[in-house]
């Protein structure tokens, strides 16, 4: 299921990070750019990277030789 499927969850856990100052400005720039706050911006990017790993460990792949 993707994680954006989540959306209407209640809130009720906190994730913070310690990063480097200027990670944190490109986020606010990168979040001032789409619109959203950093929050939004960062659960977005998340989420997606998170759907992405998921899939990508959920598939198996196989030379054409092993398929047959």
């Amino acid at each position: 299921m993707p994680l954006a499927v989540l959306e209407n969850e209640t809130k009720s856990t906190r994730f913070d990070l310690r990063i480097e100052p200027s990670r944190k400005s490109a986020y606010e720039r990168a979040a001032a750019i789409n619109g959203q706050t950093v929050s939004q911006w960062t659960l977005a990017n998340l989420d997606a990277a998170a759907d992405r790993d998921i899939a990508a460990a959920r598939t198996l792949h196989l030379t054409d030789e092993a398929f047959a």
